[in-house]
């Protein structure tokens, strides 16, 4: 059955799931379960199981004698009453395929269905004893390709009338899947004691054989009703959007795919399967974004001490409010943050031994300290002979004794002698003796050196 041979199947195997651990159910090791799944797949042949109609059979099927109608024969489909209602699987008009993109269609059939014969019943070369069966039609449509695929879901070798595009080698490829799921219940802190992998409904039967505590079967009762994505829900629910091809295609057209495309779509089919089992067993306490779901899934609680304990001990991952950082890029900051403040304690004064040791800069430096406001509050002092000066070269001036040598009184006269400066500064452009000698201009130091 498989297109590629019998061992060119994909499968796909979850990591064992701890209710704990991953999906944050809190609990001790006796009331915790896992669980794991597999999924295997691999495209099928067709040509043995389809047959191309027209005329009346067309138009019984599509309303048009002069359509070409494939039929898939992978097994009949039965109704609520097992009764059957097609003798075939799936059927696609070969004239309707233009202005569309893919069209997907999931068929399932879980194995010891309690509903029985209902829905789609596969052919005896599909029947797995242990696994629920699923197949996908992806039938190609209007799409192309700029150059050659070799998947073999997607393959694509048929040029067109200008040669620079390709269309799909099949009408509607087939894609079959199993899928299958196993519960565990721990023994011991790194043992675990597991059912055989099964189908659905086999598997949650079969948990009562490694004899489950109560708390474990009421866990296992939460999880089975978060195992509703499988292929079959999702490609039912998404349709052409299930596949991740339909993103690469711009107006019917796509720029190629890799060989082993269709391995890819499979793994994508997973791990939106693993992610809405997390994202159930969540809802399961807060209840679904959903309204219109709420009454679905709430009813699934117990009232029991059980179901309002695991209401109460669910864990969730809060981004919202929370930040994540890099230690070492704070400690970083921090660090090279410091090292810059205390640099800016000292570099005026490293600077300015560098300026006197080397002779570079000097009468650059003493200008700049000339023109600060401390500076001219000094020159304008000693003009005034307020205060015994020193550190005249440094950026703040200071007085020889510490005293108090400008009183209210001498304020005033200060006044009118900064008053007299300003209006005779002209005047007292003149050297003079002092801390500094030198040229002086409206007492501020050109140049000059500390006597």
């Amino acid at each position: 059955m498989c297109l590629e041979g019998e061992t060119s199947a994909f499968q796909v195997e979850s990591e064992l799931i701890d209710s704990h651990i991953h999906l944050g159910i809190n609990a001790a090791y006796d009331r915790r379960i896992g669980l794991q799944l597999r999924t295997t797949c691999a495209p099928l042949i067709q040509d043995e199981f389809t047959t191309l109609v027209n005329g009346s059979d067309a138009e019984t099927l599509t309303g048009d004698e002069n359509n070409k109608v494939l039929r898939f024969y992978y097994g009949p489909v039965n109704n609520e009453n097992q009764e059957e209602v097609t003798e075939w699987t799936y059927i696609y008009n070969t004239n309707s395929w233009t202005g569309h993109l893919f069209d997907v269609a999931p068929r399932q059939n879980h194995a010891n269905d309690p509903n029985g014969a209902i829905g789609w019943q596969p052919i005896q070369e599909l029947e797995s004893p242990d696994a629920d069966v699923a197949l996908v039609f992806i039938a190609n449509n209007n799409v192309k390709y700029a150059k050659p695929v070799d998947d073999p879901i997607f393959a694509a070798h048929d040029p067109n009338e200008a040669g620079d595009r390709f269309w799909g080698d099949y009408w509607v490829p087939v894609l079959g899947c199993t899928e299958q799921y196993r519960f565990c219940k721990p023994t011991s802190a790194d043992k675990t004691e597991c059912t055989d992998y099964l189908g659905e409904f086999q598997a949650f039967n079969a948990f009562e054989t490694i004899k489950p505590t109560e708390a474990q079967i009421q866990t296992m009762n939460r999880l089975w009703d978060t195992l509703t994505m499988t292929i079959y829900d999702y490609v039912r629910a998404r349709n052409s959007q299930a596949i991740q091809v339909s993103d690469t295609i711009v107006n019917y057209e796509s720029p190629g795919l890799p060989a082993n495309q269709w391995m890819l779509e499979v793994q994508g089919w997973f791990d939106v399967n693993l992610a809405h089992i997390q994202h159930s067993v969540v809802e399961w306490t807060t209840g679904p974004s959903d309204p219109t779901l709420a009454a679905a899934i709430l009813q699934t609680r117990t009232n029991d001490t059980y179901g309002s304990t695991m209401c109460k001990s669910q864990m969730v991952h809060e981004t919202a409010g929370t930040s994540s950082f890099s230690l070492l890029g704070v400690v970083i900051l921090f660090v090279v943050g410091a090292g810059i403040i205390g640099l800016s304690f000292v570099l005026d004064t490293v600077i300015a031994w560098l300026q006197k040791r080397f002779g570079r800069g000097e009468i650059a430096r003493l200008s700049w300290i000339s023109d600060d406001k401390l500076q001219l509050h000094r020159v304008l002092s000693h003009e005034l002979q307020l205060g015994n000066w020193e550190k005249s070269e440094a950026a703040v001036p200071t007085t020889k004794e510490r005293h108090t040598y400008l009183s209210l009184a001498a304020s005033v006269v200060l006044d009118t002698h900064a008053e007299a400066l300003v209006v005779d500064k002209s005047e007292a452009s003149t050297n003079f003796s002092g801390p500094l000698y030198g040229q002086v201009s409206n007492y501020g130091i050109v140049s000059g050196h500390q006597i």
